[in-house]
């Protein structure tokens, strides 16, 4: 299954509850979504899985925090990107090298990779939300994506 075909059922899902607000934004929100989605890809993570990352952390927007997370996926320059800085920085791989590193202490487990990625060395009780509005949304749209297109996301 394409990237494409993944963030328009994503994209469809998610943004139906206001779809005149989100309507002239959609259209840089899916190129977003479809680079999360090849980046993750090309590095073997699932991609569903982090593109339901980038919505809870950015809704596939490139934003930067109060806190100076930047990128869809949120990443802190200062930890994931050389030199400390956004400029120069691929923010979408310095989140899935975040990403990365969070899964590879914690062995693949989903819910402790998102629960620390989003709260760092402490998994408190917003991140452990966190890690569950993440995993609800990444199931209901794999679901999703089973249903209208067969299995292989």
């Amino acid at each position: 299954m394409t990237a494409a075909t993944i963030c328009e059922v994503a994209l469809a899902m998610w943004t139906a509850h206001a779809a005149d607000w989100y309507a002239p934004r959609l259209p840089a929100m899916q190129e977003t979504c479809e680079q999360v989605a090849t980046a993750a890809d090309e590095r073997g993570i699932d991609r569903v899985l982090l593109i339901s990352v980038a919505w809870e952390e950015s809704r596939l927007r490139w934003v930067t925090s109060e806190a100076g997370a930047a990128g869809p996926l949120q990443a802190l320059p200062q930890l994931w990107c050389e030199g400390g800085s956004v400029e120069g920085c691929d923010l979408i791989d310095a989140g899935l090298d975040a990403w990365e590193a969070w899964s590879e202490r914690f062995n693949g487990h989903r819910f402790e990779t998102a629960c620390h990625y989003n709260g760092g060395n402490v998994c408190g009780r917003s991140s452990l939300a966190y890690a569950r509005r993440v995993l609800d949304r990444y199931h209901l749209l794999f679901d999703e994506l089973v249903e209208q297109h067969g299995d292989g996301c």
